[in-house]
């Protein structure tokens, strides 16, 4: 619909991958919470665990950001590249 109105592409696959950066970071920051609760309630119950370091998380975290916005990057190329005229008529 916005490339009939008149966005490039290049606007609309920005758009996509902007708002799922936006969801993606949420997720990160949830999971990081999460995280570090349950390494404290883990280091209370087990006995002589060790927790993961920070460059565990980090590398984690950078893993599951790049395969996020992969996952994001097709469908936003898919609809950066849809004929508006095909658009208007599904509609």
């Amino acid at each position: 619909m916005r490339i009939a109105l008149g966005a490039s592409g290049g606007e609309v696959m920005w758009m996509i991958l902007r708002q799922s950066l936006a969801m993606i970071l949420a997720g990160i920051v949830a999971g990081v919470a999460a995280a570090v609760a349950a390494v404290r309630v883990l280091e209370r119950l087990v006995t002589g665990m060790q927790p993961a370091g920070v460059s565990t998380f980090a590398m984690m975290i950078c893993l599951l950001v790049a395969a996020a916005m992969l996952a994001s990057f097709v469908p936003a190329r898919r609809a950066s590249r849809i004929d508006p005229v095909r658009a208007l008529r599904q509609e």
